[in-house]
């Protein structure tokens, strides 16, 4: 018996720190769907669900999730679940989820659908297997998967920055269950930010250090655990339940490697390497295809496994219309890339190797999608960039489902349509405009911009691709255009008017046509359909302080950092709201709490800097100008402010620091700073003194020449 009492006291003691910790608050719900706040037997997203698989600064969030916890009768419900290509990335309303539901519900008027996006940004395997046991409750009809493309750089993977690097499954497994109490919360927490991951999100470049080259033998492990994660996932899946599994699209002809490395080769063998390679670059850019392909492959036999190689083979064999062989050489390229970002040939296979049943089905995306294609493989006609698919490409992935689901699944077939609708019938149907495809367009130029994207080979000519797309788009961008998509969004917002998507697309346009007070309807009725998410509020409020409607915007706000006190953005906007109300002690408070969470983020430094200079505190505003110059060198705002501040406090040799250090960037914002200075009495008075003293000083400071001549000859 004292053994036993004594055996049991640790246990029995970490049952009472539990219980402690619960009863106080500790931890966060480790569920992917909670209860809706204010709807009885709805559930919707949990925001901390992914705090166990990234740190908290970095930890992705799932899409706006409401739903009944029991499927409606007569529904046919499906889950959708993946990383941000099946989420529909880089724009959800328009990606493959929404497509299926409009195309099922098109075919069938008579049958409720209703397809759940399940999907997350930049996770992997790991995660899906844990979100799909949570969403086993919602008794879907059928579970559709999309996977693989974070499988090397997602969380527990050989190159992932977000921690529990190169675990064994078991281990990984381990983890996620000890986070699933609250102890094991509270330890996690004693230990964050020791873990060397980065402070805050970052794009892929994060992952510029963390190359994985194709004969890493962590790879071995990556495919091992993919694997069983995949087929526990498709186990999970309850016995009525159909489950479709689809193979990776990745763009293979018009994407470059991002990251090339050689194989273990002496000095002797690189120069060797180095020069045949050469040569077959000079034969390709003369147009002299035969013998660049000589050369690389004398290349090749010195070190096959260079990616960008490869993928030099694969076009120049494209050239001369040597389809099979540029397929394999693409592939290859693909396969070598030391930043693994895609799904490569050995994901695939454990896809198509997937045991299949009555319920569980493969269907091979990659194979059927790119038939579509001139070269066979992927490319910009389906992908945006390496990835992420085309409204064309999710509009074709969604036909394969769809023409899947209607063979396993029983559906109301009255006044059923003979044949699927039109992409362009999708479209109208989900408001993509013009507009809306020139913002996509957009955000894309601006994610290709920075690395790993701007150091691939071919990055200028997918740059000069999307600015005539672009160009194209703005001249269809036309009044008559912009009636239409107007009124086309009326007319599908009064039909669906619980369509939060919708309602955030039809804001946007609001807002560019002009029409600020509609922007901020429509951004309220999302506020309605999602009173659990903290982004409608913000949107809602930091609209509202657009309209100069303080008071008004102040609720939204205090509401979104309510629902989650780190959301800085959501902080910044609540602080320019409450200094314009004259509550300025407030507002420094919350800015001070959005640098404190995010230290780098620069804008909330510079705001708080603004309002402090409004406030006649040139010293301290000057102090949260520069820290924002800190936070973000690129910030060219703080840049100017902290150099106009420096002005006021009568340090012209700084402020004249501050003022070339832009120029040298961008030599246009000599006219800008000019301007500004030329406006403001004081400030060109200061300018003029201390410039002109800079010169006696210094009579090399050609800037402070150009700035007095300038100011010279403008009218104060």
């Amino acid at each position: 018996m004292f053994r036993l009492i004594a055996m049991s006291l640790p246990f029995l003691a970490l049952l009472l720190i539990e219980v402690g910790l619960r009863t106080a608050g500790v931890g966060y719900p480790t569920d992917f769907l909670v209860p809706h706040p204010s709807k009885p037997g709805y559930v919707v997203d949990n925001y901390k669900f992914a705090w166990r698989f990234f740190p908290k600064s970095l930890a992705r969030t799932p899409q706006p999730i409401v739903c009944e916890q029991d499927k409606p009768s007569g529904t046919v419900r499906i889950l959708v679940f993946g990383g941000s290509a099946a989420m529909g990335d880089p724009e959800v309303a328009y990606g493959m989820p929404r497509v299926l539901q409009t195309m099922l519900e098109q075919r069938y008027p008579n049958q409720t659908f209703e397809v759940i996006n399940c999907a997350v940004t930049a996770i992997n395997s790991h995660v899906v297997r844990s979100i799909v046991g949570d969403c086993k409750r919602l008794d879907a009809d059928a579970w559709l998967i999309y996977l693989g493309n974070n499988e090397v750089h997602g969380p527990f993977g050989a190159g992932t920055v977000f921690g529990g690097k190169n675990r064994p499954l078991w281990n990984s497994r381990l983890s996620l269950a000890m986070q699933e109490t609250k102890l094991g919360q509270f330890a996690v927490g004693l230990r964050s930010g020791s873990g060397g991951s980065p402070d805050t999100w970052g794009g892929m470049e994060m992952f510029l250090d963390q190359q994985v080259p194709h004969d890493d033998p962590e790879l071995a492990r990556v495919y091992r655990n993919y694997q069983a994660n995949l087929r526990a996932i498709v186990n999970t899946a309850p016995n009525d339940t159909e489950v479709l599994v689809s193979t990776v699209v990745t763009n293979l002809r018009d994407f470059a490697p991002f990251v090339s490395v050689h194989s273990k080769l002496s000095e002797d063998q690189i120069a060797a390497w180095q020069r045949v390679f050469d040569a077959g670059k000079a034969s390709q850019q003369n147009g002299d295809i035969a013998a660049a392909i000589e050369s690389f492959a004398e290349a090749a036999s010195i070190d096959p496994n260079y990616a960008g190689l490869a993928y030099r083979q694969g076009l120049c064999f494209a050239r001369v219309e040597q389809k099979e062989k540029a397929i394999e050489k693409f592939r290859a390229a693909r396969d070598l890339d030391a930043l693994r970002f895609r799904a490569d040939s050995q994901i695939n296979r454990i896809i198509r190797d997937l045991p299949t049943s009555e319920n569980v089905a493969v269907i091979d995306g990659e194979q059927q999608l790119t038939t579509s294609t001139v070269s066979g493989v992927g490319d910009n006609s389906l992908l945006y960039e390496h990835v992420h698919l085309t409204f064309e490409g999710n509009y074709q992935l969604a036909r394969l489902f769809a023409e899947q689901l209607e063979k396993k699944l029983s559906f109301d077939k009255s006044g059923a349509l003979s044949q699927w609708p039109s992409i362009e019938t999708c479209g109208q149907l989900l408001g993509r405009s013009p507009y809306h495809q020139r913002l996509t367009l957009q955000d894309v130029r601006g994610r290709m911009a920075v690395p790993p994207f701007s150091g691939r080979m071919n990055q200028a000519e997918r740059n000069a691709e999307l600015q005539q797309i672009m160009t194209e788009l703005t001249q269809a961008m036309t009044s008559d255009m912009a009636k239409a998509t107007f009124a086309n969004y009326q007319s599908l917002t009064t039909q669906r008017p619980q369509d939060w998507l919708l309602q955030q697309q039809f804001g946007l346009l609001r807002d560019a046509v002009g029409d600020k007070e509609g922007a901020a309807e429509s951004f309220r009725a999302i506020t309605f359909e999602l009173p659990h998410r903290p982004e409608a509020f913000f949107r809602l409020g930091a609209q509202l302080n657009r309209l100069k409607k303080y008071e008004a915007a102040r609720t939204p706000l205090q509401k979104a950092v309510e629902l989650r006190p780190d959301y800085v953005r959501a902080r910044n906007s609540l602080g320019i709201c409450l200094s314009h109300l004259g509550k300025y002690d407030e507002s420094y408070e919350q800015f001070a709490l959005a640098v404190e969470t995010q230290p780098t983020f620069a804008e909330a430094y510079l705001n708080w800097g603004l309002v402090l200079a409004n406030q006649k505190k040139p010293t301290d505003a000057a102090q949260r100008f520069r820290q924002a110059v800190e936070a973000d060198p690129q910030n060219e705002a703080a840049r100017l402010q902290l150099g106009y501040t420096l002005l006021k406090a009568d340090d012209a040799s700084t402020a004249l620091d501050e003022f070339q250090t832009l120029i040298e960037k961008r030599p246009q914002l000599f006219r800008v700073i000019s301007l500004q200075l030329a406006r403001d009495p004081e400030l060109r008075e200061k300018a003029m003194e201390g410039f002109a003293a800079l010169l006696e000083l210094d009579s090399g400071r050609a800037v402070a020449q150009q700035f007095l001549d300038s100011l010279r000859s403008a009218t104060p």
